[in-house]
């Protein structure tokens, strides 16, 4: 019961982000003298390589469609009470992953008030990421592991020498696995490096 519930609350979330991005045009009549500009990039995190396209919604808002492949590493802890032994384990997951994220950038304004950089979107943002882990290409887990992710979290975004990228955030992670019956809660902590073109 909890996970119909659960689905059906992921696709009323994608729906709403989608229409509250269709009507972008109200957004843009803010008379703001920044406004976020959209771009490609190829960007490289601890887990795994992907291709970024953010497309700017008006003024302070932007829609980012992410699609990489992602290893998972998961420690396993295993204790035997029959031979009182214990086991340390690594389980890996190679996935295919498709993301969109939703932004909004709150202190464009401020930063170029004060004379710091702004180029392609460089502030701090606040977003809404909806990934989807696809049926691994490899793992070594009891069960393919396939799912999930809504990650609310707070982020900052700079580009440097027109190009280069650094983004870091943090928030917190609501998770389903297509193959666990619970739902799961854990902190998001993630940078990315990358090249902006």
């Amino acid at each position: 019961m909890l996970v119909i519930h659960f689905y059906a609350f992921m696709k009323n979330t994608i729906l709403i982000i989608v229409l509250l991005f269709s009507i972008y045009p109200s957004f843009s009549q803010v008379n703001d003298s920044i406004s976020t500009v959209s771009g490609h990039s190829i960007q490289v995190a601890p887990i795994g390589i992907r291709y970024n396209y953010e497309q700017a919604f008006g003024q302070k808002f932007s829609l980012n469609y992410t699609a990489s492949l992602e290893y998972s590493v998961f420690p396993v802890f295993v204790f035997d009470l029959w031979d009182a032994n214990i086991c340390f384990d690594f389980e890996y997951s190679l996935n295919p992953v498709l993301q969109i994220e939703p932004r909004y950038y709150f202190n464009l304004n401020k930063r170029a008030a004060k004379g710091k950089n702004t180029y392609l979107n460089s502030g701090g943002f606040l977003a809404l990421s909806c990934t989807f882990f696809l049926p691994p290409l490899s793992y070594n887990t009891d069960k393919p592991l396939s799912g999930f992710f809504i990650t609310p979290y707070w982020g900052v975004k700079r580009v440097w020498y027109k190009h280069f990228l650094f983004e870091f955030g943090a928030g917190l992670n609501f998770f389903k696995f297509f193959s666990w019956k619970q739902v799961g809660i854990f902190p998001y902590l993630n940078y990315k490096l990358g090249y902006q073109f």
